[in-house]
């Protein structure tokens, strides 16, 4: 009975299957910076007092410190991005399975399979002619030897919770670079680290044994990249000794992943820009080089929280080695690149100390309507109760809902 309601449901899974996160019962927690707060749903490892499950313990205070190393919140409202939005649990040892997203109406569930029901599809390498060769010197912050050279360009700001390093420059002679479109469902990305699977069919996230993997969600904004570009901080590319998964959680979701490789040991390097489309996940596999600066859209992640892991990343920032000015990234041959489904921060996330009356008031009621759907015998209990930020909100929308009661 139980395998004919499964597949009623979910028609491409298998009798093997099993869900590894949820979307239910969630609570919340706050975060906070110089750009404002937002509300993250925590819907795994909510529960106060520790307990034992898929090979260690769970409570709520490690739950919030795993999520404050991931925490980013960089400019405001659509020039954003920002997360995690939503927690949805850990992937413990996915070097020994393979995985399945299903994405419903609201939010996403992942299912596990043994490693031997992946699909792999043999297919063709990237054609030459969508490939962008560049010259450029990757300047690494974590070289001291190069602190001389770096100090001429301008630093990006760093925030205090931040676990990255000192960052460098990828320096180059271009004002801009122009990377050609393609179908890259078609080919294989091997090559330059990565994989574009389809959701709907068991694939692996990763080829070694890894930290335990978090299953998150970030908001891109429309003018993200723009943003970032006319900042003194600009466009980047990583590498980090660790794998990450990145899934478009709505049709609307545009934008592209820069994904790159060095020649040997020249100053030459291949880029491609890699759509992924609604149905699809790439997987950037540990070292690869990219930069997912230009996504559009709401998408879940999956990765470690380690600090220690987390602290290997190597990101450099795009800049002009003769004027020191940022170096944008055009994506030729694609029509539209705006976000047909637009995400609003009053749909997604706002910040409750926005002067914008309106969109003060919607966070407040959006806080205030997500709590009448939690599961608790006290009130507070509905919140995970461990920052300075998540009491200022319960406050705040206390007193909003008190005055709405006196005016009415």
């Amino acid at each position: 009975m139980i395998k004919i309601s499964v597949v009623f449901i979910f028609p491409f899974l298998h009798a093997d299957a099993v869900q590894v996160t949820h979307a239910k019962y969630s609570r919340l927690l706050a975060y906070q910076n110089k750009h404002g707060v937002f509300v993250c749903k925590v819907f795994d490892a909510y529960h106060s007092f520790p307990r034992f499950n898929d090979g260690f313990f769970k409570f709520a205070l490690r739950t919030k410190l795993k999520l404050r190393n991931l925490f980013i919140l960089r400019n405001s409202q659509e020039h954003s991005m920002i997360g995690p939005l939503e927690y949805f649990g850990t992937l413990t040892r996915a070097d020994k399975y393979a995985y399945q997203i299903s994405i419903g109406d609201l939010y996403p569930i992942i299912y596990r399979y043994p490693r031997h029901e992946a699909k792999e599809t043999k297919r063709p390498p990237v054609d030459p002619k969508v490939i962008t060769q560049v010259d450029a010197k990757w300047l690494s912050g974590l070289d001291k030897n190069l602190a001389s050279t770096l100090a001429k360009y301008p630093k990006p700001e760093k925030a205090p919770s931040s676990l990255v390093q000192a960052s460098g420059i990828f320096e180059m002679n271009l004002k801009e670079i122009n990377l050609q479109a393609f179908d890259a469902t078609a080919v294989d990305l091997t090559p330059f680290g990565a994989s574009l699977v389809q959701n709907d069919q068991p694939f692996i996230m990763l080829n070694q044994k890894e930290d335990p993997l978090e299953a998150v969600t970030y908001l891109f904004g429309e003018k993200y990249a723009k943003a970032q570009i006319e900042k003194p901080v600009g466009l980047f590319l990583e590498t980090h000794g660790f794998s990450q998964t990145i899934t478009p959680l709505l049709k609307g979701c545009a934008g592209y992943v820069v994904l790159a490789r060095r020649h040997g040991n020249t100053t030459m390097y291949d880029l491609i820009a890699v759509q992924i489309p609604f149905g699809f996940t790439l997987v950037v596999f540990k070292g690869a080089i990219h930069g997912d600066t230009t996504l559009k859209g709401k998408y879940l992640m999956c990765m470690t929280a380690n600090h220690k892991t987390m602290a290997t990343a190597d990101v450099v920032f795009l800049k002009n080695r003769n004027t020191h000015d940022n170096v944008s990234i055009n994506l030729v041959g694609e029509d539209d690149q705006s976000v047909s489904d637009p995400l609003t921060f009053s749909q997604e996330s706002v910040y409750f100390n926005n002067s914008h009356q309106g969109i003060k008031q919607g966070f407040y009621d959006k806080v205030n309507g997500d709590a009448k759907m939690r599961r608790g015998l006290l009130p507070f209990s509905r919140f995970i109760l461990v920052d300075k930020a998540s009491v200022k909100i319960i406050t705040e929308c206390l007193l909003h809902r008190a005055k709405k009661a006196i005016k009415g």
